[in-house]
């Protein structure tokens, strides 16, 4: 893999180790982590090219969730939800989220409450 990642044309940005991915929250099993150049996407196609410069599908796995670009809005508005902003909010936050607004818990959710009061 760090060879392939010595070679610009192989858009490979990193390389993660299991425990750099965990670290960074995700792939629990992994034992490696590849993460894309920008521009480049990584797919989990059987046959075809290895790689292509073309995008021709949104959401792919790969992307490097530091780059601001991947972050993405969560806007609620209602009763009881207060203005302002929360911050860092991750895909996992949003189930727990709407559970406590409908009134319920969802004690296995990875995610938190981001309306909760701390």
């Amino acid at each position: 893999m760090e060879n392939l990642k010595a070679d610009p044309a192989m858009g490979i940005l990193d390389v993660l180790t299991g425990e750099q991915a965990r670290q960074r929250g995700g792939f629990p099993d992994a034992d490696f982590v590849l993460i894309s150049r920008k521009g480049y996407e990584i797919r989990d196609d059987w046959s075809g090219a290895y790689l292509r410069t073309t995008v021709t599908q949104k959401a792919q796995h790969g992307y490097n969730e530091e780059f601001p670009e991947m972050r993405a809005s969560f806007l609620l508005a209602g009763p009881g939800i207060e203005k302002g902003t929360v911050a860092d909010v991750h895909l996992i936050d949003v189930a727990p989220t709407l559970a406590a607004l409908m009134g319920f818990v969802l004690p296995d959710a990875e995610g938190r409450d981001v309306l909760a009061k701390q």
